[in-house]
């Protein structure tokens, strides 16, 4: 019944507002309400795909690990004590064009028991100041921070730097402080700020 009235709103939306405007942007969430929860899932990754640039002044997204996919996609679910939390992260590489600095950013969505992740996030890491935010540190190379948007979570990036080996390979490492002056972390934090500014 209420599937029925809601496609019957938005037929009505269509057909009052001449439809440009909604259908042009047919992969609203205004429309998920019609799919299965599977497809519901897809539509939301496919929307925060969307938030990461491909270039970031002198920074591009990076194809790694021999996958075609620019942003990898993981489902996962982890025991914390007391609760499973489950959660469903997106992680883009931004590599320095001219240099070896990378920044990877990492935007989640919780799926099970929000509560639990975000009180484990509160306990285990240590508050810092970025921007006028409030943001927080679990290593020395993270900073995280839950921005306003209600579409996300939480967005994490991680600072480090890639080394070319002999053997044609290369290794990371992430042994100085992740500063967040990088142009990588200031464009998702000044896009998607935390929730409040440190007072």
């Amino acid at each position: 019944m209420k599937k029925a009235i809601l496609i019957t709103i938005i037929v009505l939306i269509l057909v009052i507002s001449g439809g440009v405007t909604v259908y042009a942007n047919k992969d609203s969430e205004i429309f998920d309400t019609l799919f299965p929860e599977n497809i519901k899932a897809e539509r939301y990754i496919k929307r925060i795909e969307r938030l990461f640039p491909e270039k970031i002044g002198d920074y591009e997204i990076y194809i790694y690990g021999g996958s075609d996919n620019k942003i990898r996609n993981q489902n996962e679910c982890e025991n914390l004590p007391g609760a499973e939390v489950c959660l469903t992260e997106l992680t883009a590489e931004y590599r320095q064009n001219n240099g070896n600095n990378i920044v990877f950013v990492i935007i989640s969505k919780i799926t099970k028991d929000k509560e639990a992740y975000l009180k484990f996030l509160k306990e285990n890491s240590f508050q810092s100041v970025l921007n006028n935010y409030k943001v927080m540190r679990l290593e020395k190379h993270e900073i995280y921070w839950l921005p306003a948007s209600d579409k996300i979570d939480s967005i994490g990036t991680q600072e480090g730097t890639f080394v070319k080996n002999d053997g044609g390979g290369e290794s990371y490492n992430y042994a100085s402080l992740a500063t967040g002056d990088n142009i990588v972390t200031q464009y998702f934090i000044k896009n998607y700020p935390p929730i409040a500014e440190n007072k």
